[in-house]
């Protein structure tokens, strides 16, 4: 029997304007959080991207999981069960 753990893959960047409307805030309160050190970004060529771990701390939510991981609330497989296939073979 074989098992497939899916992933829910998110955005690991977002642009400032993403950043302001994932907040709930103006563009500006984004260049303040960002030049207050608050929100961590990167620089590819003349774009400034946000971080979503970033965003994520600064909103106080947990990050993303994957789908069928152990710690997921939408758990959708046993770590025992494979364990006990495994063992029979």
């Amino acid at each position: 029997m074989s098992y497939r753990v899916r992933m829910e893959l998110s955005k690991l960047l977002y642009s400032k304007k993403e950043s302001s409307i994932l907040l709930s805030v103006s563009l500006r309160t984004v260049d303040n959080l960002i030049s207050g050190g608050e929100l961590h970004t990167k620089h590819l060529g003349k774009r400034v991207l946000v971080l979503a771990e970033s965003l994520e701390r600064y909103a106080g939510v947990a990050g993303p999981r994957a789908v069928g991981s152990p710690d997921s609330p939408t758990n959708s497989f046993s770590l025992n069960r494979i364990d006990k296939d495994k063992a029979r073979g």
